[in-house]
């Protein structure tokens, strides 16, 4: 894999790891990695609101699915899980693998207290919606 080269400012502001490229969890990182995407998105001349990657010619409507797929094709970024130590090459990956690895276990801690709301078995919060409670606990929860 290449690592992307920063200048000395730039390297205070964005983590590096020397054998896989940029962690990605700052705002700097973040900013960097969105240049980059910028880089592969094409509209179409022909189609309109159609947008394509340069790279490999997928094409979408959606402007987040576009990003989405364009950091496959990105080599010098990875995500870092911050829960465990492991690393992804996509966000999707690391959404993927936090809901599978972490927040299955805290699922089991959420309870319907009647119909309509859902309640954290582990602090006073509760919602109407059940995904907000799994959110919660993936965000205040996870150790």
């Amino acid at each position: 894999m290449s690592i992307l080269l920063l200048d000395e400012e730039a390297k205070d502001d964005v983590s590096v790891n020397k054998l896989h490229g940029i962690l990605v969890q700052d705002e700097a990182s973040l900013n960097e990695m969105e240049s980059r995407i910028s880089q592969f998105i094409q509209r179409s001349e022909k189609e309109e609101g159609i947008l394509y990657c340069v790279q490999c010619h997928y094409s979408t409507p959606r402007l987040s699915h576009l990003k989405e797929h364009i950091e496959n094709h990105l080599e010098d970024f990875l995500h870092p899980c911050k829960h465990c130590q492991q690393t992804f090459k996509t966000r999707k990956r690391r959404r993927h693998h936090i809901d599978k690895a972490h927040l299955n276990k805290v699922r089991k801690s959420r309870k319907q207290i009647k119909i309509g709301e859902w309640q954290c078995d582990n602090c006073m919060f509760n919602t109407h919606n059940k995904s907000y409670l799994e959110n919660h606990m993936g965000s205040c929860h996870l150790s």
